[in-house]
């Protein structure tokens, strides 16, 4: 096993492809089995097969003394490929860079001989179950792989856990009556707002800085033809969409 030595902390190593396979190994070209939409009893099934660059999310524990039969990856993209295909966010890379974009995670490039390549974007949206049988013959047949090193690997589980361990209350706790409202809070009250729902306050955290009375204002709009006096991150993207209709550039 080889490791880049450009820091006493190196991002990533190189395992042979014969090694076992552990958190945070990227195997490339993995075959995916895609169900549809909908499966009858007693009809054949039609499923496709995509082939996805995937990063290991099960523990490394598990894997070793076989406790699992399924190994749990998420697919992995180039920045360059994600941002083409995701434009929304060809701006917002350092938000991206510093895990502040729900769903998903940068890391970092790899400059090791061989296997360069440039910044990662692991997408916690979509989730596989590969059988570990399969994996384990695939991964041999695959050549050498590139593996997230600690404390990284740990570091994405961390991450990978936060996107699901999120909780909206339905009632938050009470503020002091000295604390300053957010500027985005203290607009919509000043608009007849009682409350900004968190996933609201969220979507609109990626244009701290770049805000518009007039964004502000179209959720404001949205909210009230629902008759309701709580933003919520439904009035954020109906205004955002009813601007790109308008030719207005928020970004």
């Amino acid at each position: 096993m080889t490791s880049c030595s450009s820091s006493n902390f190196p991002w990533y190593e190189i395992t042979e492809a014969d090694q076992s396979i552990n958190q945070g190994d990227i195997i490339r070209n993995c075959p995916i089995i895609i169900p549809p939409g909908k499966i009858n009893d007693n009809e054949e099934i039609d499923t496709n097969l995509e082939y996805y660059t995937v990063i290991v999310m099960s523990q490394s524990c598990d894997l070793e003394q076989n406790k699992i039969k399924f190994v749990l990856a998420c697919p992995v993209y180039k920045l360059g490929d994600f941002i083409s295909r995701n434009e929304f966010y060809a701006d917002k890379k350092s938000s991206l860079r510093q895990g502040n974009v729900l769903h998903y995670q940068m890391l970092n490039e790899c400059t090791i001989s061989g296997f360069e390549c440039e910044h990662l974007i692991v997408d916690f949206k979509r989730i596989f179950s590969i059988n570990y049988k399969f994996l384990k013959e695939f991964v041999k047949e695959n050549g050498n792989r590139v593996r997230l090193s600690p404390p990284y690997r740990e570091w994405l589980s961390q991450m990978f856990a936060r996107s699901f361990m999120r909780v909206g209350l339905p009632n938050n706790i009470t503020p002091f009556e000295d604390e300053n409202d957010t500027k985005i809070t203290s607009f919509f009250k000043d608009k007849g707002a009682e409350k900004v729902n968190a996933d609201a306050e969220e979507a609109l955290d990626l244009f701290i800085g770049k805000l518009t009375d007039a964004l502000l204002k179209k959720s404001i709009e949205f909210m009230k033809k629902e008759s309701r006096n709580i933003i919520c991150k439904s009035d954020v993207n109906k205004s955002i969409e009813s601007m790109k209709e308008e030719g207005i550039n928020i970004l």
